[in-house]
């Protein structure tokens, strides 16, 4: 058995030995094309594949840079979060250790503003509370730190969920929290 007997049907065998089309790297068919010569351009045509990765990657490369685009959004926003959560327990720490001083309030804002690194301070709305109480003046603050009362501070920073002009979160906030026992 020949190599073209393989692609060749029973009643083409004697076109196919005469024309080994075995040795090509793509297979034939062996009983010969009923197209005519400006139907076989077309039909190679429809078959040619180049081109059809750049048509795919046209229609998904919207798609993959807005994943990449929020990805990168929301990075930036979990990061805002993560500073701020640390500038809140460094200046809760300061107003817990503060009984005694003259100046706690000022020190603890000092201490929070140091803290909070690349957020925009004047962006920052926080509030400092001893036992519940507003703590507005260094001497009402002072006055107010006794041992074992709680010491609260909370922050609040205004976050941008926006990837590509769409606004995915509107009005979104960070808020954090955090209490610590005076010494």
């Amino acid at each position: 058995m020949m190599k073209s007997d393989i692609f060749c049907s029973p009643f083409a065998r004697k076109f196919c030995a005469a024309n080994d089309f075995a040795q090509f790297p793509r297979r034939r068919p062996c009983h010969g094309s009923k197209l005519r010569a400006s139907n076989r351009a077309l039909h190679r045509r429809f078959l040619d594949n180049t081109g059809v990765a750049a048509i795919e990657f046209a229609f998904l490369a919207p798609v993959l840079l807005l994943i990449v685009a929020g990805a990168c959004q929301f990075s930036l926003t979990l990061g805002n979060y993560v500073t701020l959560e640390n500038a809140v327990h460094a200046g809760a720490r300061q107003l817990a250790i503060s009984r005694g001083d003259a100046t706690p309030l000022t020190d603890t804002q000092s201490q929070f503003a140091a803290a909070s690194g690349n957020l925009s301070v004047s962006n920052i709305t926080a509030t400092y509370l001893v036992n519940g109480t507003a703590c507005s003046t260094d001497a009402a603050c002072g006055a107010a730190l006794a041992a074992g009362l709680p010491a609260s501070v909370s922050a609040s920073y205004p976050c941008s969920l926006v990837v590509m002009g769409h606004d995915f979160a509107p009005g979104c906030t960070l808020t954090v929290a955090t209490t610590e026992r005076v010494e």
